[in-house]
């Protein structure tokens, strides 16, 4: 057994790691302030997520602290001192149940909020709506898309896009404050009936006891799998689509990809401080992956950069689709949603 499979050792290994990268943090930091005429005293994030010595620092320090530690979560998970799965899913639940904490409308998409304002809230649904549009012409797809299940709905950008096209729409989130948010956004624009499921974070296959087998025909998740705890639990909700959906249904789905590059690679460390970034994925190794669960590919749309975030690939699957072969990646310029 190595030593990085003793959890004594990985936590002692862990926390040595960590101190040294606060206590450099928080040198560089202060070093240049003063190369900068600054005199303040600075912040500093541990490698556990914990912050330290909670001081002002000019913002273009803290980028650079924060790009420290970064580099230390990435580095610690490449010599296989990820945290584990369960406790990534302890801090997930924890996080997005934590409605109070400064960021939690903005990351759940909420009209009105900081960053996702009215404009962007409109912004979102309706590009989404657009790339659907894009990808669902490769198979004929009409504007009609029967029954829809939204998962990781949260305020309902995408809900108020989809739903006016929809027989009925299912609003899922693992927040039922969320839930209940998306339901009045889209009650406000149509009349399309809506189910709200608020699923447990650590057992999304329990959507499956509210939803029958092979009874929807368009599956959307955008702006989840990359929030994911890991890329297997990525690969859970994927297998909960394909039970889900009727032969020949679709699933629209949204995917933050590595570039072969360290600082692209999964996370899988300190859910909180890297949300946002907790896991990526290969696009050929996703492409594949979803093929081996009877989600045959049709088509994938690359966003190198929008207005939230950068390496952003859409992907339409086709459950029992027959596709003889893939349609091709398109490429979308870095302006916009």
């Amino acid at each position: 057994m190595s030593h990085t499979d003793n959890p004594e050792t990985r936590d002692a290994v862990d926390r040595s790691v960590a101190s040294r990268t606060a206590l450099a943090v928080r040198r560089l930091m202060a070093a240049g302030a003063r190369d900068h005429g600054h005199d303040v005293r600075v912040a500093a994030w541990t490698s556990s997520g914990a912050m330290v010595g909670v001081r002002r620092a000019p913002r273009r320090l803290r980028r650079l602290g924060r790009r420290a530690c970064d580099v230390a979560d990435h580095l610690l998970t490449a010599v296989g001192l990820q945290h584990s799965e369960r406790r990534l899913i302890g801090e997930a639940a924890g996080y997005w149940a934590d409605e109070g904490a400064p960021t939690w409308r903005d990351d759940s998409h909420w009209r009105g909020a900081s960053v996702i304002d009215d404009e962007m809230f409109d912004k979102i649904g309706s590009a989404h709506a657009s790339l659907y549009d894009q990808l669902a012409a490769m198979v004929g797809s009409g504007t009609d898309l029967g029954r829809v299940l939204e998962w990781g709905v949260g305020g309902g950008a995408n809900a108020v896009q989809f739903a006016p096209r929809a027989d009925s729409f299912i609003a899922v989130d693992v927040n039922a404050a969320s839930t209940a948010e998306a339901a009045r956004h889209v009650r406000s624009v149509c009349s399309t009936p809506v189910t709200e499921i608020v699923v447990d974070l650590a057992d999304p296959e329990s959507a499956l006891q509210r939803v029958p087998s092979e009874s929807l025909d368009l599956f959307v998740c955008l702006y989840v799998l990359e929030l994911v705890p890991s890329p297997e639990y990525g690969m859970r909700l994927m297998r909960i689509a394909s039970a889900m959906l009727r032969p020949g249904g679709l699933a629209f789905v949204q995917i933050k990809y590595d570039n072969g590059s360290l600082s692209t690679r999964a996370f899988r460390r300190n859910y909180r401080r890297n949300s946002s970034n907790m896991t990526t994925y290969s696009l050929d190794g996703f492409w594949g992956d979803v093929a081996d669960l009877g989600l045959d590919p049709v088509g994938m749309v690359l966003v190198p950069e929008n207005d939230l975030d950068r390496r952003y690939a859409y992907l339409l699957v086709q459950k029992g689709s027959g596709v003889a072969a893939p349609h091709g990646v398109a490429q979308q310029p870095r302006a916009g949603v």
